[in-house]
Parts: structure tokens; sequence; C-alpha cells
């Protein structure tokens, strides 16, 4: 054969030499185009971002640095960097596809990847580690043809995938909760993930089993209906100018439970409360309520007392505004005024009947200056003899 074809016929092999040597050319060329393409879209730099002070000190542990530095109004921050906001301090990261990332008091946030392409705009990166505490994170409209906004937690290996929207990530130990004011989020955990759209929340926890998208609302009242007695609120009496004290039971009507506070015959004053701790910053939401019923059965003190603040049912809120200044809103609720006494903040309302109060705590025209950490609430019945009740207290956020 081929060999003697070959030896018989040499220009055939010239040929074949020829025609395989053009194929390795084409090939070749090929490569090397698709190579640089692939350079082109696959190659992405570093990019920078920068952090303010919106009130600090905050640190930042520098990539490579071992021991933290003060965070300096304007820094530049790089990959590997890690952010750490003591109590009191918050911060706001600008990174450079015009995301932002607001970081609470006690809040520890890692830079693992900020990056987009190099020669176009095929793609851009952004991977943060959020260790502790809470973060309000903007998501900007994407610049490049793809991106990739990652935020991971330390429960369970979760990584959330975020699109452009508003998400406020909460984590306090092993416990996690990631929750959506627009847009949509994508939470992985090991095998298990779930979409979390608008006003959506879910709550992620190492003996958790399933991942289930619930209200962005939550109430910030842990025992508002009572239904484990009085937990999580301090009852008393106070200012008791006589021998006769207020009590507080919960009883069950109407297949709810609900506190009744009740003081005897008496020409004195008193206060029974219901005081609940709250110390809670507010100022991440954009809806705020406060929601309860009430009903009065018995009031001897007309109106509101001879100064306008005793009422057998009284709602009072303390809280701080955001230059730090306290600040207590009230209102009052009666049954009679036969004695055409003082009603500053009272409101009467028909006896025996359940009256639902519902304040928005946003609103300007209601609550002046506006909340930004609520410190307490409670529940006051005041005067002389006395028999109140109230039921599904809740403090509705989002």
């Amino acid at each position: 054969m081929l060999g003697i074809s070959f030896a018989r016929y040499p220009e055939r092999l010239a040929w074949v030499v020829i025609w395989l040597s053009f194929l390795a050319f084409c090939l070749l060329v090929m490569a090397t185009f698709f190579g640089i393409r692939w350079y082109i879209q696959a190659t992405a730099e570093p990019r920078l971002a920068t952090i303010e002070l919106i009130r600090g000190p905050a640190l930042v542990q520098e990539a490579g640095r071992r021991r933290d530095s003060s965070v300096l109004d304007g820094m530049e921050l790089r990959e590997g960097d890690r952010i750490r906001t003591p109590a009191e301090a918050q911060v706001l990261i600008s990174l450079f596809d015009g995301s932002n990332v607001r970081l609470w008091p006690s809040t520890e946030l890692r830079i693992d990847r900020s990056r987009s392409s190099r020669f176009n705009q095929a793609l851009t990166q952004v991977r943060l580690r959020q260790e502790s505490g809470h973060t309000r994170i903007e998501v900007a409209p994407p610049v490049t043809d793809e991106r990739e906004f990652e935020v991971s937690l330390p429960t369970a290996g979760t990584v959330v995938l975020l699109r452009e929207g508003s998400y406020r990530i909460q984590v306090d130990g092993e416990v996690a909760e990631v929750a959506v004011r627009s847009g949509s989020a994508s939470v992985v955990t090991g095998q298990r993930a779930v979409e979390v759209l608008r006003h959506e929340r879910v709550v992620l926890a190492p003996d958790v089993a399933t991942i289930q998208p619930r209200s962005a609302e939550r109430n910030l009242i842990g025992n508002g209906d009572f239904r484990d007695g009085l937990a999580g609120w301090q009852a008393g009496n106070r200012d008791v100018e006589d021998a006769t004290a207020g009590t507080i039971t919960v009883v069950e009507q109407d297949e709810r439970k609900i506190a009744r506070l009740a003081r005897g015959e008496s020409l004195k004053h008193a206060e029974t409360y219901l005081h609940y701790p709250l110390n809670h910053d507010v100022t991440d939401y954009q809806d705020l309520h406060l929601a309860l019923d009430l009903k009065i059965a018995e009031q001897s003190l007309a109106g509101g007392g001879w100064v306008g603040s005793e009422y057998p049912v009284l709602v009072r809120l303390r809280y701080r505004d955001s230059l730090g200044s306290e600040a207590l809103w009230q209102r009052g609720f009666y049954i009679q005024n036969r004695d055409g006494h003082p009603t500053t903040y009272g409101h009467q309302v028909d006896p025996q009947t359940w009256n639902t109060l519902r304040v928005d705590l946003f609103d300007s025209d209601t609550v002046t200056p506006r909340p930004a950490t609520l410190l307490w609430l409670e529940i006051v019945a005041s005067g002389w003899r006395y028999e109140s009740y109230v039921a599904n207290i809740k403090l509705l956020a989002e």
C-alpha cells in the first residue's frame, strides 16, 4: 500500500502535508481567537469600595493584617477587609457598582470579592461575609451583562443571592434572618433553597428543618396576647396613696387571654401598670404601628383626673429620637367625665365595649419627633376605682 503509493507518487505526500499544516494553522488561529476572547470576558479586576462613618468609631482589619485600625471617613476598602461596628457605631459602605451596605451597631462584615470585567461590561462580582449583627443592603441595578451578588452567613453554610432591591439581614449567633423590602433573594442552605419575595422574610437556624417564607412584618412585643401569662411584662403598682393597691390578672374572655387591671373602692390616687422593656432600634423600618384592644368597665374618678393625667387606660411609649433625646408619647381613655375634669391626650369610649387602638408611630402629625429607639411600653390604669382590660398588644414593624 499507502507507503508504496506515496513512494510512487511523492506529490501526494506533499499535498497531505500541506493540507495538514493548513488545518493545524487554522486550529491554532481559532484557539488563539477564542483564547483571547475568553481572557477578555473572564478577566476581572478588583474594585474598591469606600466607607462613611455615620456614627463612630468603627474598626477595620485590612487584608493581610492581624490588628484592627480605626475607620477613617472616606477611606477605601479592598477585598479581604473586615469591618466591625462596636456598640453605638454605624457605617455606610459604598460599593463600586452603586450598591451600598449599612452596618448597624455590633455588626461584623468582610468583603470577600469586589470585581468587574477589565475589558468590557460582561460581569460584576460582589461577595460579602456577614458574621454578626444587622445590615441593610441596597443592591443597585446591574451595570454589566451579568452580576453575582452574594452574602454568606455562618448559619449552616447559608448563601444569599441578591438581585436589585433592598434587604435586611440579621445574624444573632447561629440564628439568621433575611427580609426583603423590594426585589427578591435566593436563600441556599445545604441542599435546601427558597425564593424570598417582596415583603417576605425567612428565619434560619440549625434546628429548623424547613425554610418557610413569612410576612416581613414583625411584632416587637413578645407576649402581647398573654398566652404565657405575664411573661416578659413587669407588673406592679406605684404612687399608691392609701392601702388599696390594684391587681393585675390574666383571664380568658371571648376565647382569648386578656389582662385585667383593677382597683377597689378608694378616694385616693394609685397606678397599676404593665411595663414592657424594648430598647429596640427602629431606624431601619419604614412602617411602625402600635395596636391593642382595650375595654373599660369601671371608672370612679371623672375624665383624666384633676390634672388630666389619670385614666383607667393610659398607653405610654418612651423612646429616643435620632439626636438621642428622650420623648414620651401617651394616650388616655375614659368612659365618663361627669365632673368636667381635664382630658389632655384623652379619648372617651363607650363602657363595657372593646375598642381597638392603632397608631402610626412614623406619622409626624401623630408622633413628634420621629422615634429612633423604642425604650419601653406601658399600659397604666390610674385614678381611684377602676377596672380595665387590654389584649392583643402589638408593635408591628417592617
